[in-house]
């Protein structure tokens, strides 16, 4: 998804420079930046600020999303887990302790 983010804004720059304010400011407004202080003195939107604002939000897009995907894996990671356990005989045989069956004479050490 963000792959179309980021081709979005290479089409956008290709734009002759009337159009491509305009589509900068809608795709900013769209991604939920801010537009406030990035005017020039005469009035017009600075691009390079637009554009910085845009990158700022793309990013924080994918970063969220790789935060879900790194839950998902997490969890994939445990179900992945329970089934290694489900497949080795996990529920047939508890074994609690190890050595159960050892005497204790065997933990006496001589000198």
């Amino acid at each position: 998804m963000t792959i179309f983010l980021y081709r979005r804004l290479q089409q956008i720059m290709k734009l002759n420079p009337d159009k491509r304010e305009k589509a900068l400011r809608e795709y900013a407004q769209e991604l939920g930046c801010s537009l406030s202080s990035s005017y020039a003195p005469e009035g017009k939107h600075l691009e390079e600020e637009i554009v910085r604002r845009i990158q700022d939000a793309m990013r924080s897009i994918r970063e969220s999303r790789m935060w879900w995907i790194a839950i998902l894996a997490a969890i994939a990671s445990v179900f992945s887990a329970l089934a290694a356990w489900f497949a080795t005989g996990g529920l047939k045989e508890p074994h609690l302790w190890p050595l159960e069956n050892v005497s204790s004479s065997a933990f006496v050490f001589s000198s």
